[in-house]
């Protein structure tokens, strides 16, 4: 005989939502079983037995179930099989356990759509911790390239020096020397100045460009070249 896997928790009655990872979970009591579902954002959840099985007509099977706003309608997962024999449960079967668990979770979310809330919070929340990680890792790359990059010119202009033999000014590089760039937060303009260095490297002579574009459509209202401004 198949021992009841279900698990300590009432058969009747829900817990209260609690964080899990990045997601909201939270205990429902179904007609296959209570069952814990984890809603990973306002329209996305999945189920799970809050013991070891879903019960039907006197078996278990192990899964899992996909849940989709609006309905609700439950969709069960691959793998879902008999407990504890393993072997598949057939189609009706699973689509059986689908639509109850399914059924119940709408039902509890009619009274309980606050859950919706604090899944959209922990996923928002779950995204600006993974951006904040995201840029302390790209902090030490770009100051990597950048060290690397400083490297590249000042061999660059060896070779230039070299290639222009003694007693001779190397040739200027077309390549900016400064640049520099904002953007109004009000107006929506991006501004970049591009600082052009002479024979002796000095970058406060005449000649400056700056180039004002409208952020980020900078097409639909760039001004021609003959707008560009002078400094």
């Amino acid at each position: 005989m198949t021992p009841d896997p279900a698990p300590s928790r009432p058969a009747s009655g829900t817990g209260a939502p609690r964080p899990e990872g990045d997601a909201i979970a939270v205990d429902i009591a179904t007609r296959a079983g209570p069952v814990t579902v984890v809603f990973t954002s306002p329209a996305h959840a999945r189920a799970r037995p809050a013991g070891q099985a879903f019960s039907y007509r006197g078996r278990y099977y192990t899964g899992s179930v996909h849940l989709m706003a609006p309905s609700w309608r439950g969709s069960p997962g691959l793998g879902m099989s008999l407990y504890p024999a393993g072997s598949p449960a057939g189609c009706g079967v699973a689509a059986a356990i689908a639509a109850q668990v399914g059924a119940a979770v709408a039902d509890w979310l009619s009274d309980h759509r606050d859950v919706l809330d604090m899944a959209a919070q922990a996923q928002a929340a779950a995204a600006r911790a993974r951006a904040q990680r995201d840029l302390e890792l790209l902090e030490p790359e770009i100051t990597a390239v950048r060290q690397h990059l400083d490297e590249l010119h000042r061999k660059q202009d060896q070779l230039r020096a070299t290639a222009a033999g003694p007693g001779r000014l190397p040739d200027p590089s077309a390549r900016p020397s400064a640049t520099t760039g904002s953007i109004d937060p009000r107006f929506g303009t991006a501004t970049m100045a591009v600082s052009v260095a002479d024979e002796k490297g000095d970058t406060g002579r005449p000649g400056q460009r700056a180039y004002f574009d409208l952020h980020p459509d900078p097409h639909a209202t760039s001004r021609p070249p003959e707008a560009e401004a002078q400094r």
